[in-house]
């Protein structure tokens, strides 16, 4: 019987040592698990970052990332695409 009452003020001991993570688990619903996914974005930010400059850029993607945006590239416009006729052009004809 003595090891069921030590295995239960060990019990005991655990919960009353985590017992301010728990409760504030209980009211907020926020778990380790959000700061892990938090840390997973910014290792992705930090190797997306590989090359740049200084921590500002590197900031800035680590938000970029966090964020989840998708940008749109500007396609240029179909009078842009086409090519000016080239003096050359004319000969290739002959």
């Amino acid at each position: 019987m003595q090891a069921a009452g030590s295995t239960f003020r060990k019990l005991s001991r655990t919960i009353k040592a985590h017992q301010p993570g728990m409760l504030a688990c209980l009211e907020t619903g926020l778990t380790n698990a959000t700061i892990g996914a938090v840390n997973g974005l910014r290792q992705m930010a930090k190797r997306m970052a590989r090359g740049f400059r200084n921590f500002h850029y590197f900031r800035l993607a680590a938000y970029l990332k966090a964020s989840h945006l998708q940008i749109q590239i500007p396609q240029p416009s179909a009078h842009l695409k086409r090519r000016r006729p080239s003096p050359c052009d004319s000969h290739a004809a002959l």
